[in-house]
């Protein structure tokens, strides 16, 4: 069991590598006129009142976010880039939106309610996802564009994993054959629920592949505040468990002969 653990926690890690490497090839975001397009065809006769714009793959949520310390500190709001257009005037039924994106070549899951008071409706259609946001209390309707997962992210997830696999199962069978000690026990269990998270993140994109959803980072609860800094508080304590378990095998070699060790 605790070859498994460690053998799962490396694949993970080396799943969001992976992922991170295969989301850098990922298409253009559409371009403000593309969306006002967009938006006419979705909706037309309802006034576009600003496009919003967030181009980066990965990084904090929306466009206005400014927080110099989530590189360390993490934050609440963190995802893919994303385009955004404001509706000006208020859109209450998404079954007419629903049926002008099947028209126009768009795959089209169901109108649904993902709480708070407004209903949502998203598609899919070559390397976009998208969201269509009824008018709520809060908040106005809105048309969101994503880019969609890259299918090399999706291959490079999985083949990482693999290695980081084959790699923890190396160093638990060389290393950790006596136990972890205290500092591989609190790094390894500092990185337990990253772990967890990345793996219900890889299952579900590979579900949502195929559908409308919006895709998940694989490294976005890394980046998720607090957790950012337990996470690789939990990578600096593992890697120094390594060196220093290593060490202690090769002195235990040199000292009894590699036969004993």
């Amino acid at each position: 069991m605790r070859t498994l653990w460690i053998s799962a926690i490396f694949a993970t890690i080396a799943a969001m590598l992976g992922a991170w490497l295969g989301w850098q090839q990922a298409g253009d975001l559409p371009t403000d006129d593309g969306m006002r397009s967009l938006a006419a065809t979705v909706a037309p006769g309802v006034p576009v009142a600003e496009v919003n714009r967030a181009d980066h793959i990965s990084g904090l949520q929306y466009w206005f976010d400014d927080d110099e310390y989530y590189e360390f500190a993490g934050s609440d709001e963190w995802g893919a880039g994303y385009t955004e257009a404001v509706y000006d005037q208020p859109i209450a039924d998404l079954a007419p939106l629903r049926d002008r994106l099947a028209a126009a070549g768009w795959e089209v899951g169901e109108v649904h309610s993902p709480g708070y008071g407004w209903r949502e409706l998203t598609a899919a259609s070559g390397d976009w996802r998208l969201r269509v946001t009824g008018t709520s209390t809060y908040t106005p309707a809105s048309l969101w564009v994503e880019r969609a997962e890259p299918l090399g992210a999706l291959i490079l997830s999985f083949v990482f994993a693999a290695l980081g696999a084959a790699l923890g199962w190396s160093a638990a069978t060389r290393l950790a054959t006596g136990g972890v000690g205290l500092l591989g026990g609190v790094g390894f269990g500092l990185l337990t629920l990253n772990m967890i998270a990345v793996l219900g993140t890889l299952i579900g994109n590979v579900i949502d592949y195929a559908g409308t959803g919006l895709p998940v980072l694989p490294w976005e609860f890394f980046a998720t505040i607090m957790w950012r800094p337990l996470t690789m508080l939990g990578m600096l304590l593992t890697a120094a468990w390594l060196v220093s378990a290593t060490a202690d095998r090769r002195r235990a070699m040199a000292e009894t002969g590699p036969e004993t060790a």
